[in-house]
């Protein structure tokens, strides 16, 4: 099955649990890349099928598909 990626926002009472709540998304099928608990943000990759079940999990403000950016060319006259 594809995974997608995926950034899990934490409630902020939560923050200081990210570790646990890692391990809790590993249960739930989240292959769990990096945490930024300062931030209270966890990133990891999922099934797309896996998200709501992620979303529901204690101590998650957010589940959400990560999303992409494009920035247009450098050139003299494009700011960046």
């Amino acid at each position: 099955m594809t995974h997608i990626s995926i950034i899990v926002t934490l409630e902020d009472r939560a923050r200081l649990q990210s570790r646990q709540i890692g391990d809790e998304l590993g249960r739930h099928g989240v292959v769990v890349e990096s945490e930024m608990p300062e931030l209270g943000l966890i990133f990891g990759r999922c099934a797309p099928d896996r998200l709501a079940d992620v979303a529901g999990i204690e101590g998650v403000a957010e589940a959400r598909p990560e999303g992409r950016v494009d920035l247009p060319p450098v050139d003299d006259d494009t700011p960046q």
